[in-house]
């Protein structure tokens, strides 16, 4: 990264980096935001503990559930030092501090000057959004720094065909990218490595693809050679898409959804019927985990493994439940598509939250920062920030004893659940992606430039991307979001410039 100045006093990403140390100084001793370290203990995402420290390797090979990179990290860190969760908070700062100078050096490849650049790059990162995922130990703020770092080394080049550190940090930055989140499927990587070695010399085009290839193809081949699969994730695709289906098996109650099952299924008579053809596994609850699920299906493990026999969602029984959750989601799909399309609506009402707002897990620091919350919400025109209905509370605690306030979503009725969603919508959010996509299709019917393809390959990521999480996920959109949403941000000022203002 292009870090070097004539002046060092006059550069400004020494000033922003004076504000960084000081609004984390303010924020961690003012405010008492504490790192969420908890995690490790806490996530199904993370390998058990004993396995982090002493079968970590072992642990990584017969991994068939999430991207390794998280787990990974920890790993190392844990082995490295026994005051491991403090140098993974530096490490966290650091990553931090790195986003906001790519941030301001993006900015600045897109013409803006650098005063816009740097005021705009020391706003975002004192948003308070920043600062509940800068502390909080799993995969977002790890991507968000990894999808700028990408962004910035294709843009950068564009324009500087060749050079060997930018050949490296696409690489690196790509292949990081690619295992920490599975999204980033092997594939879409080798589509942004087609689009950009159009620019390179033969030995570049080669050591891209190569050490991106060397770097994420064997989990892939891994996991089809030891379980038939060519993904990173090979097990919960129908665990998550069974969320959108249980509001149905909720109509078991006669008491619930009345109205909608009388208007899909006819009667409750008809509903049972439908019913008789689902799978054993359709009154269970999902992620149930892996020991009931063992007992339950009466599951006899094929591996001696401790990864696969742990009580975790890494458990080899999850290959049989998906087989089972796969048959009750298609049967829904197939006999009543409507009842899916209406819960696939519901899931972009909460994609369209603010990520500062909707996310438990980082409430109990969100409520220290109240009144800076309400103050971003007004900014990101949220709702909440003027009007708050006045729904029932309750007091919650973290693992380590931290209380924080949700609301269970559950008990409430339709015209409820419409003004939670309204309340809590980011419509600045809902603004710039409109523009997004106005400026997407426009693209696409001009005469485009290398940087224009480039930015139309991630406007189409981010469609894509967006999509999957409204179909996938359900309650956690928000903060799958968070790494993308700055990204979106500045492509939105970039081509409002180039589209309205290009002679400003």
């Amino acid at each position: 990264m292009e870090l070097t100045k004539t002046n060092f006093l006059s550069n400004k990403i020494t000033y922003l980096f004076i504000i960084f140390i000081i609004s984390r100084f303010f924020y961690l001793n003012f405010l008492n935001i504490t790192f969420d370290n908890w995690t490790i203990d806490v996530y199904w995402q993370f390998f058990p503990k004993d396995l982090l420290e002493n079968e970590l390797l072992n642990s990584i090979y017969f991994n068939h559930w999430q991207a390794p990179f998280l787990n990974l990290f920890v790993g190392i860190m844990i082995k490295l030092s026994d005051h491991y969760l403090l140098i993974i908070q530096l490490i966290y700062l650091i990553i931090g501090f790195l986003s906001f100078v790519l941030i301001y050096l993006i900015s600045k490849n897109f013409n803006f000057s650098e005063n816009f650049s740097f005021l705009l790059s020391a706003s975002l990162m004192l948003l308070p959004t920043t600062i509940l995922y800068e502390n909080h130990l799993y995969k977002e703020y790890i991507t968000f720094f990894l999808l700028l770092w990408l962004f910035y080394s294709t843009i950068r080049i564009l324009k500087t065909p060749n050079s060997l550190k930018y050949i490296l940090f696409l690489s690196l930055s790509l292949s990081l990218l690619c295992l920490t989140r599975e999204t980033f499927h092997i594939f879409w990587g080798y589509i942004l490595i087609i689009i950009i070695q159009k620019n390179l010399n033969i030995f570049n085009k080669l050591l891209l693809f190569f050490i991106f290839t060397i770097i994420v193809m064997p989990f892939y081949l891994k996991n089809l050679i030891l379980f038939d699969k060519f993904a990173i994730n090979t097990t919960s695709l129908y665990e998550h898409l069974n969320q959108k289906i249980d509001y149905v098996k909720e109509m078991d109650d006669p008491s619930r959804h009345e109205k909608i099952r009388d208007i899909t299924f006819g009667s409750y008579e008809n509903y049972q019927k439908f019913k008789k053809k689902t799978s054993i596994l359709y009154d269970v609850k999902i992620n149930s985990g892996a020991e009931f699920y063992k007992d339950y299906l009466k599951y006899e493990s094929n591996y001696d493994n401790k990864l696969l026999n742990s009580n975790t969602s890494f458990n080899e029984v999850f290959f049989e439940v998906d087989k089972y959750r796969k048959k009750d989601f298609l049967l829904v799909l197939k006999e009543q598509p409507l009842l899916v399309i209406v819960n696939i609506i519901n899931s972009i009402t909460r994609h369209l939250f603010t990520s500062s707002d909707y996310f438990n897990f980082t409430k109990h620091n969100a409520d220290k920062m109240g009144y800076l919350i309400k103050i971003s919400d007004c900014i990101k025109l949220t709702p909440i920030c003027i009007y708050e209905y006045n729904f029932d509370w309750k007091i919650f605690y973290t693992i380590d004893g931290q209380p924080f306030k949700s609301l269970d979503t559950g008990p409430l009725n339709y015209k409820e659940k419409i003004i939670y969603s309204l309340q809590y919508t980011n419509f600045l959010l809902v603004f710039v992606y409109i523009m997004l996509l106005f400026f997407l299709i426009k693209n696409l019917f001009s005469k485009k430039d290398r940087e224009t393809n480039i930015i139309n390959f991630w406007l189409f990521t981010f469609i894509f991307i967006f999509s999957a999480f409204v179909v996938f996920e359900d309650g956690e959109i928000a903060r799958h979001r968070f790494p993308f949403d700055y990204l979106c941000f500045l492509i939105f000022l970039r081509e409002i410039k180039e589209k309205f203002l290009k002679n400003y």
